[in-house]
């Protein structure tokens, strides 16, 4: 799962492996790195795969998010486990989430 928020608004949102469902003040925020990456294709049709293929497209989706973001996604974590819960300019306040 992917969110980003701005000043406690929710602008982009989307399922890894469902990034044309989309949704937020601003769904298409990443439309265009998503289309770039192949993901989503011209047209609005979308890359459609599964076995192998499907984890190389998450692997394409968490890519985009890393470059747009400036992120660097742990490797094992990613491959094995969970992926820590990340907060960019300190919103939502840190002092408050329960981990």
């Amino acid at each position: 799962m992917f969110s980003c928020a701005v000043d406690d608004e929710l602008v982009c949102s989307f399922g890894l492996g469902e990034e044309w469902r989309r949704w937020g003040t601003d769904p298409d925020l990443l439309q265009d790195e998503l289309e770039g990456a192949g993901i989503i294709l011209p047209g609005g049709e979308y890359l459609e795969t599964s076995g192998d293929r499907y984890s190389r497209r998450i692997a394409l989706s968490l890519g985009v998010v890393e470059k747009r973001f400036g992120l660097s996604l742990p490797r094992d974590q990613v491959l094995d486990g969970a992926l820590p819960f990340a907060v960019i300019s300190g919103r939502p306040s840190l002092d408050t989430l329960d981990f």
